[in-house]
């Protein structure tokens, strides 16, 4: 005789599952080899130990029913969960691909771009060498400055004029070269106002003495360059033609002064003429107004004095 107890287990999916538990029935169905009387007290205590036993178990079969019910229904959320994080997975699976071909299309875009400006800055580094060559044949001497007033480049002309190297110029303020010969304040004021404002100035005159050329006169320009982040200054040395024409000056001046003295000659010239005609005119009347006097006449002698006079004084 067995007690028998049929117990569902709660699975996963549409499977069934149950527990059967067989409890032999405890004063029955003992057999006279086991040695044992089911009425004896040995019996009744060891199918009591054995009660006690089946509850322990059962107890322990419950608790870890409980436990692996639990157990399941935290691997069903478990499940779930990665399944929605492999959902998340695949989506952002996804959104990777898309950011990858994002990123070749870009890296496409990039390298066009990057092909573009290689090409523009070797068509810059052309137009520079180009315009270095330019500025540099220039006989004239120019300065490129930046917007602090510092010298960028200065070309040739420059340093052959002025006597200094480019080590002593490029990069240093303005007003600092040739101990502080450029620091004239007509020009630290022209300047002023071509920096901010984008304004030119044209030919203006700075005479200088410069330690190495010794005193020089300038003609001096400038402009903004490249949106006014750089100024041009262009330097005309004006010494030898500011004496040529002081030069020229000073003969227009003794031109002139020999032309008045020559007029005022031919003035003189013509006054004596007409003075001299005049005084013929005086002694020929003289004469005819001695003539017709007697001599011992206070008349006669007087007519003989304005023509003594007209002769001129004596020898």
């Amino acid at each position: 005789m067995v007690n028998l107890e049929v117990i569902p287990l709660r699975m996963k999916g549409e499977a069934r599952a149950y527990l059967v538990l067989f409890e032999e029935k405890p004063g029955r169905g003992f057999k006279a080899e086991d040695g044992l009387d089911s009425e004896s007290p040995a019996a009744k205590s060891h199918f009591l130990k054995m009660q006690e036993e089946l509850t322990a178990t059962r107890e322990r079969l419950a608790t870890t029913l409980d436990n692996y019910q639990q157990y399941t229904e935290e691997a069903q959320s478990a499940q779930e969960e990665g399944l929605s994080n492999l959902e998340e997975v695949q989506s952002f699976n996804e959104e990777l691909e898309t950011m990858k071909e994002e990123l070749q299309s870009t890296n496409e875009e990039l390298s066009t771009v990057n092909e573009e400006l290689q090409t523009r800055n070797s068509d810059l580094q052309q137009a520079r060498d180009f315009t270095t060559s330019i500025v540099e044949t220039v006989h004239q001497p120019l300065v490129v400055l930046d917007r602090g007033l510092c010298v960028k480049m200065a070309n040739k002309s420059f340093y052959e004029t002025f006597l200094v190297s480019r080590l002593e110029t490029e990069g240093r303020f303005l007003y600092d070269l040739a101990n502080g010969a450029w620091n004239a304040p007509s020009l630290r004021a022209l300047l002023e106002k071509v920096s901010p404002d984008n304004r030119t100035f044209e030919e203006v005159e700075l005479a200088h003495d410069f330690p190495t050329v010794g005193r020089k006169i300038l003609c001096i320009s400038a402009r903004r360059l490249n949106g006014g982040e750089m100024i041009l200054m262009s330097i005309e040395d004006a010494t030898r033609r500011k004496a040529a024409e002081a030069e020229l000056r000073k003969v227009q001046d003794d031109l002139r002064q020999g032309q008045k003295m020559e007029a005022i000659g031919r003035l003189a010239g013509g006054v004596a003429h007409d003075f001299n005609n005049l005084l013929t005119g005086i002694m020929g009347f003289s004469d005819i107004l001695q003539g017709g006097l007697e001599e011992d006449t206070e008349a006669y002698q007087q007519a003989g004095e304005i023509k003594k006079l007209g002769n001129g004084p004596p020898r």
